[in-house]
């Protein structure tokens, strides 16, 4: 900002700042905003419960092998708190606890980027994703209606 004002002049950097103000107030009115912290912090500790992952994962495990059970689950939670939170998914809560316990992520690393490749995005695996992205989106319409996610047991 102090090398774009000087370019600006003062009558234009003047009007950029009432659009700035005008955006934000906007911003500030809009109802149907969605509160991405409020959402990062309602799944801190939330992991997709087994049970969802066994139904969700029904029908394509034959295909994706690798997917099935503890790993396929840990996977899909990533991806259900990036697609809520619209983060990176090396931020999320997994992730970021298996790094503080120093255990191994690159097998889930590598499901995750499997998962966002282009070139996989085809036949199961797109069903897949798709089935994950609507259970995102049903979760995040709960989270945006004040439900709290259960925290994980064990």
């Amino acid at each position: 900002m102090n090398k774009l004002r000087p370019q600006m002049g003062p009558t234009l950097w003047r009007d950029f700042e009432h659009r700035v103000d005008q955006i934000a107030s906007r911003l500030d009115d809009d109802q149907t905003r969605v509160d991405y912290t409020r959402r990062r912090t309602a799944l801190t500790h939330w992991q997709m419960p087994a049970e969802h992952w066994a139904a969700l994962f029904d029908g394509l495990s034959s295909r994706f092998p690798r997917m099935a059970g503890e790993e396929g689950r840990l996977t899909a939670t990533v991806l259900v708190w990036t697609d809520i939170t619209q983060a990176e998914y090396t931020h999320s809560p997994v992730l970021t606890g298996l790094r503080e316990a120093k255990a191994d992520a690159a097998r889930l690393i590598d499901n995750i980027t499997q998962t966002y490749t282009p070139a996989n995005q085809k036949a199961g695996r797109l069903v897949l994703r798709r089935c994950i992205a609507a259970y995102a989106d049903r979760l995040a319409q709960r989270l945006d209606h004040g439900h709290r996610p259960k925290r994980p047991t064990g």
